[in-house]
């Protein structure tokens, strides 16, 4: 029997990329996978085993929570969350950086994946433990201006590990272990790279591009019974650029 069966996974930015990825795994494995994504152009139910489809931003609180609790009232609740959902703006230097994209940035990469943990949690602690995987960058700890992200997105992405170590601590009474991936480039989102970041991978990427397999692996890991005793940590799936810290 799949190890997933029985289990409901909500993947956000699950429509492509990583995002399409992860949730064509915990399919794989059983898993009935909702996925909520902006832009639903290419996916439908039934693609890749998914079984449910919704059109949300996780930057609208109001907006994925409806999403959230229809995924709940039609299945019965939430076991797994996938907050995979992510964007930053065109390369630019600091100081010419609008408020408002600094806002976008920072709702979609971090208040948007709380926003939608505390949609889901009423929904997965009754059902007496879960997982809660959020997919996070090396930009968190390395900047990542270098490799084509703004301050804003590496300042998000590093309050995400925060958020982990919290989250990990306050929900392991109700059986629900958190964790985060530390993903490297995989070549299958963002801005694509000019000459000399490519030149700048190769350099700090000695493995290069992981594409969007190795990050679904690493999920399907940790929302396995194999990582049950794996919580508040950061996971990195990196080419190896975190050798050393």
């Amino acid at each position: 029997m799949p190890e997933l069966e029985g289990r409901v996974a909500f993947v956000t930015g699950g429509a492509r990329g990583i995002g399409r990825r992860i949730a064509a795994t915990l399919a794989a494995d059983g898993a009935t996978v909702v996925v909520a994504d902006r832009n639903t152009e290419g996916v439908g139910v039934g693609d890749d085993g998914i079984a449910r489809v919704h059109r949300a931003d996780v930057a609208a609180r109001e907006e994925i929570a409806e999403s959230v609790r229809a995924t709940a009232a039609e299945f019965g609740g939430i076991d797994i969350l996938v907050n995979n959902a992510g964007m930053d703006i065109a390369r630019q230097d600091t100081w010419n950086q609008q408020p408002e994209e600094w806002s976008r940035v920072i709702d979609v990469n971090l208040n948007g994946a709380w926003w939608c943990t505390s949609a889901a949690l009423p929904h997965m602690i009754p059902r007496g433990g879960g997982r809660i995987v959020f997919i996070g960058s090396n930009a968190a700890r390395l900047g990542g201006f270098g490799i084509g992200h703004s301050p804003a997105y590496s300042a998000a992405k590093a309050a995400l590990s925060g958020l982990v170590v919290a989250l990990s601590s306050q929900l392991e009474q109700f059986g629900i272990r958190v964790n985060a991936i530390s993903s490297g480039p995989t070549g299958s989102t963002g801005t694509p790279p000019t000459e000399e970041e490519r030149a700048e991978y190769q350099r700090r990427f000695p493995l290069g591009y992981g594409g969007p397999e190795p990050i679904a692996a690493a999920v399907r890991y940790l929302v396995h019974p194999s990582g049950d005793w794996v919580s508040g940590t950061v996971m990195n799936v990196s080419g190896g650029e975190h050798r050393g810290i």
